[in-house]
């Protein structure tokens, strides 16, 4: 594949392949992590959008300061929720970057800090291409944990989601959601309790 266009390289692999392998440490048997790292160190371009094999990205589960919410986007293409997050962009310097900005172009939110700088989860998802079933790829999502503001007012981009709500961690049960948030609400319970 020619990729002399996206050759700025950002993105440090080796800080990635550091964070995920303290990942792996805490969670040995985690498949999606271990698919994850050999993708890294099989894939020069691993972060690239252009890149169709598929890529890492970055995203959050977003809770609020008490620990008793959620927040949550109604994806417009996908037609489900998920948690914010999305592709690294070439002016994101590392994954970090890529989290924060993703979560502040989706939630319109400004009052946002890490919980902490460890990975949170790491899932492996096919990303179908709906107009041509060839060119479906994976994500190899690298996900935080992000505390906001509950009361700070959500603004987020019409062409992206439907909507972009807080969830009571009671209500999201009553949701159609992906196993792997639940599993990440799952984890931030046993993590804050």
């Amino acid at each position: 594949m020619e990729y002399q266009k996206y050759q700025k390289q950002n993105m440090n692999k080796s800080n990635l392949l550091s964070l995920i392998s303290d990942y792996i440490k805490k969670y040995p048997l985690d498949s999606n992590a271990i698919k994850t790292l050999a993708f890294l160190e099989e894939n020069e371009y691993f972060w690239q959008k252009e890149n169709i094999l598929g890529h890492v990205t970055a995203s959050a589960l977003v809770i609020n300061q008490s620990v008793t919410k959620s927040l949550l986007t109604h994806h417009l293409k996908l037609d489900k929720w998920l948690q914010l997050g999305g592709h690294v962009e070439h002016s994101d310097n590392d994954i970090f970057d890529s989290c924060i900005r993703e979560v502040k172009e989706e939630s319109g939110l400004e009052l946002i800090s890490f919980y902490s700088k460890e990975i949170f989860d790491i899932d492996v998802h096919l990303i179908p291409n709906l107009k041509n079933a060839s060119l479906s790829h994976f994500h190899y999502d690298i996900r935080f944990l992000i505390v906001a503001s509950d009361k700070e007012q959500i603004n987020f981009d019409f062409n992206e989601s439907n909507i972009v709500k807080w969830f009571n961690f009671a209500e999201i049960v009553n949701l159609s959601l992906d196993e792997s948030i639940y599993r990440m609400i799952e984890k931030t319970k046993k993590i804050l309790s």
